[in-house]
């Protein structure tokens, strides 16, 4: 037959004003589109016959505007003898030249159309395509030469295997005779929208040319989509963090509303179910908005800012999504209509709570906000359509998609900080169980801990550990005379000397009050426990800014080699060991308070 074609201000900041001035002037944008293609359209011209339409090799596409007469069916139930009548004019009839955005309202009836062609171009084959995938009943008739008729169909309303054509749009061939004009009628249904889809005429070179750019563009988005769903599902698994998952269902079904709204769902995934594809195109969309609120108030947490705000954007979501299933089994014009309406309403509440989590001190929500954006100014060409402000063009058919593309990329970095964000708080709260608090130390039970495994490998290996005790002599003078601040700054300046002479092997820790403790690892010498005492020392003498002027560390430090036969006599227990080490370091300290460096057994 044919070609098988496959297919106020103050308060945002300067980042907030940016922000605001950009959704002004996009709206802007859409607005003035509106108005000037809402004011395009002007009445229409009685007239009984069209013109010729002559196709050639010169030219690859050619519009019907202007060229086609159009008359409204009121009842829809015209037959094609009826409809030829009254597009001759007969019985009262008015039909009209077609305008360039002309919109009808067609549920319940049908638009009629009359053109003729003559194709200049043979062999080569033309074709009609409705610029709308989503157009419910296409049905194309021409006679041929004997007089019998041809009849071609399209249309969401059939199953796609019965589509005359297999294609993305509703595309119908052209009679190749080239000796006559042919005459052809167009009878079209669509419910719900007005239709105001282009309708032209395109040589099969230009169509395959077109298919091929489109199916490029329209595959890499969905690849990326997938790519990202199946990212998010990973890193949700991987991360525990279930705000991941939640953007993969809302990619996902944005998408999907994608591959409704732009007929590739119905050529390539349920070409045989018709009362789906019937509804997927107007369904789709709401069940995205849906899981937008849903992921957007999950992501926020709004009850923990707003609880009048989560309440709100609970109620719309349930109230959203339970409307969008109904209308899947029972649609509506009236249903249809609010479910635009509660769109709107569903972007303006997405940014409402994104300025309120932004004032309250979320940073990562200007990022969320600046994702968003794209699609909500994309959303506003589809809807508008819907309103009956625009005519189906590229804008209200491609915005939200070309929208989307940009706002994954976008959403999917915001959601990475706000992750990362979350996982470092969830490590430092992770470490504050086994860290102290001021200093980042281990803490005592890690100390003890070290230990026990240290006496373990000694014991094993045959060979020396170091238990070193370090005391802060003056802190209680700094507190005292200086505040607590300084006495703060003195251990902060104490943990980092100990940390400096600490190998990766080693373990410091800080204990209760003015004490630390580094555990080091074996085998060690005396000597080199020496050492890394006298280096402690000699680092503590240095003066610091953090310090007041002419205060230094003075830091009394007590050593022990493990094991030893003195110090099994009181038990081989990790807690035993540890407390006898702080007990000979008191007992050190006070038989010489003025001696910097004590050994014990050695």
């Amino acid at each position: 037959m044919f070609l098988r074609f496959g297919g106020g201000y103050r308060m945002l900041g300067k980042k907030g004003v940016m922000l605001l001035r950009i959704c002004h002037w996009w709206v802007g944008i859409a607005l003035l589109c509106c108005s000037g293609l809402a004011a395009a359209q002007t009445p229409p011209i009685a007239i009984n016959t069209p013109p010729i339409i002559a196709v050639n090799k010169q030219v690859g596409r050619i519009s019907l505007n202007e060229a086609a007469l159009v008359w409204i069916d009121p009842t829809g139930q015209a037959d094609r003898n009826t409809a030829i009548a009254a597009l001759d004019g007969k019985d009262g009839q008015t039909p009209h030249l077609r305008k360039a955005g002309e919109s009808h309202l067609l549920h319940g009836k049908a638009m009629w159309l009359q053109f003729r062609v003559l194709n200049l171009d043979v062999p080569a084959r033309w074709a009609v395509q409705l610029e709308l995938p989503t157009t419910d009943l296409a049905i194309m008739y021409h006679q041929r030469e004997d007089g019998s008729w041809v009849e071609q169909r399209a249309g969401d309303a059939i199953a796609h295997s019965q589509w005359t054509n297999n294609d993305r749009y509703p595309l119908f061939v052209l009679s190749d005779n080239s000796a006559t004009p042919v005459t052809y009628y167009l009878r079209i249904e669509h419910q719900r929208t007005a239709y105001s889809a282009a309708i032209n005429l395109y040589s099969a070179e230009e169509v395959i040319s077109s298919r091929q750019i489109e199916n490029l563009f329209l595959g890499l988005y969905l690849g990326v989509a997938l790519a990202v769903v199946v990212v998010c599902l990973a890193n949700s698994l991987a991360l525990r963090y279930p705000n991941y998952w939640r953007y993969a269902v809302y990619v996902a079904t944005l998408a999907m509303a994608q591959l409704a709204f732009l007929g590739l769902g119905t050529q390539y995934f349920t070409p045989d179910l018709v009362r789906w594809n019937g509804v997927a195109s107007y369904v789709m969309p709401s069940f995205s908005v849906v899981a937008a609120l849903w992921f957007v108030r999950a992501l926020l947490n709004t009850s923990r800012f707003a609880p009048w705000m989560d309440r709100w954007m609970l109620g719309l979501t349930l109230f959203f999504l339970l409307l969008a299933i109904v209308e899947t089994f029972a649609p509506t014009v009236q249903g249809y209509r609010l479910s635009n309406a509660l769109t709107l309403v569903s972007m303006l509440t997405l940014y409402l709570v994104l300025q309120r989590s932004w004032y309250m001190g979320d940073k990562n929500a200007l990022w969320i906000a600046l994702g968003l954006l794209p699609v909500v100014i994309a959303g506003l060409f589809p809807l508008a359509r819907n309103f009956g402000l625009l005519t189906t063009g590229f804008l209200s058919q491609y915005a939200v998609t070309v929208g989307s593309a940009m706002e994954i990329a976008i959403l999917m970095y915001a959601l990475m900080k706000r992750s990362a964000a979350q996982r470092d708080m969830r490590v430092r709260e992770q470490a504050l169980q086994q860290q102290d608090a001021l200093t980042g130390l281990a803490d005592e039970r890690r100390a003890i801990a070290k230990i026990h495994t240290g006496i373990l490998r000694a014991r094993r290996f045959n060979h020396r550990m170091g238990l070193m005790h370090v005391h802060l002599g003056n802190y209680n003078h700094l507190v005292r005379e200086y505040g607590q601040k300084a006495g703060n700054a003195a251990l902060l300046i104490g943990a980092s000397h100990l940390n400096a002479v600490a190998r990766d092997v080693d373990l410091a820790a800080k204990l209760e009050g003015a004490n630390f403790m580094l555990v080091v690892e074996g085998p060690i010498t005396a000597a080199r426990l020496v050492e890394i005492s006298t280096q402690l020392l000699a680092r503590s003498l240095r003066p610091s800014d953090a310090l007041p002027v002419g205060q230094l560390l003075k830091l009394q430090i007590t050593s022990a080699l493990l094991p030893d036969e003195h110090i099994d006599s009181v038990g081989e227990d990790a807690n035993t060991i540890y407390n006898w080490m702080l007990s000979q370091s008191e007992i050190a300290q006070s038989e010489s308070p003025t001696k910097a460096i004590r050994a014990i057994n050695f």
